[in-house]
């Protein structure tokens, strides 16, 4: 009986911790009370908000693909990929990812 205590306490330990992150994170209030009722839930529910909430956050758009019904991303980096010198096709790499380096959200 004891190891079932305390699986809950290090449960909830977690769970305060994940509250911690979640409210300091920059969710909508809606995500982060979401978020909150469920990290309460002994056991399962820290490892579901630490699943869910666990994203990648967003590349620069130069990375991303801006149109819906085809790839606009090879159009934009095609220079770059064609080129056959390795050190030109860096070069022109950093020159684009620094041009848009600003573009991180």
């Amino acid at each position: 009986m004891p190891w079932f205590e305390i699986s809950l306490v290090i449960s909830e330990l977690i769970a305060l911790y994940l509250l911690c992150c979640i409210w300091k994170s920059g969710d909508i209030l809606f995500f982060k009370i979401s978020y909150s009722i469920i990290a309460i839930i002994p056991f399962l529910g820290p490892l579901f908000v630490f699943w869910i909430t666990n994203m990648p956050s967003r590349q620069a758009e130069i990375f991303q693909d801006q149109q819906r019904l085809n790839t606009d991303v090879l159009d934009r980096w095609k220079h770059v990929l064609d080129e056959k010198s390795p050190q030109r096709k860096f070069r022109l790499w950093r020159s684009m990812f620094e041009k848009n380096k600003n573009d991180d959200i």
